[in-house]
């Protein structure tokens, strides 16, 4: 058991089943406001890990980069450097995507990962884009973490 914090999304149609299973989720809505207030908290509760997690409709996957686009051409951050390494928390559960994301999940995970870099923060960080009807092997991972 580690201190773990959970994010995920206002879309994510799961975060009811995550409730219910007592896993609080921090949730996503406004990108730049709520990322003021997710700072916050990992800089006051300092965890071992942070698990993002999105659903897709193409098969379950764990993220292996995070990188600094947004879209088709932005940076997140003009000044930052171009990737970071993220953790696999899943044992081969979810298999390593090939291709990372420049979308929402992108950018929360890449201000994340600058993030505890900066403070220097001893946190291992993971994101997985998983399928619906994966849902309850992702409550078992979440569970198992907590």
């Amino acid at each position: 058991m580690c201190k773990v914090i959970f994010y995920s999304f206002r879309t994510n149609k799961s975060l009811k089943e995550f409730q219910e299973n007592k896993i609080p989720v921090f949730v996503f809505g406004s990108l730049k406001k709520d990322f003021e207030k997710f700072s916050k908290i990992l800089e006051k509760d300092k965890p071992e890990v942070v698990l993002g997690f999105a659903a897709v409709k193409s098969k379950s996957r764990s993220e292996s980069v995070t990188v600094n686009r947004f879209g088709r051409d932005r940076k997140i951050n003009r000044d930052g450097q171009d990737y970071y390494n993220l953790e696999s928390l899943t044992d081969g559960q979810f298999e390593s995507a090939k291709v990372p994301t420049t979308s929402f999940c992108n950018w929360t995970i890449y201000k994340t990962k600058e993030f505890i870099k900066n403070k220097s923060l001893n946190t291992r960080v993971s994101f997985i884009h998983f399928n619906p009807k994966d849902t309850l092997e992702l409550l078992d991972l979440c569970k198992n973490l907590s």
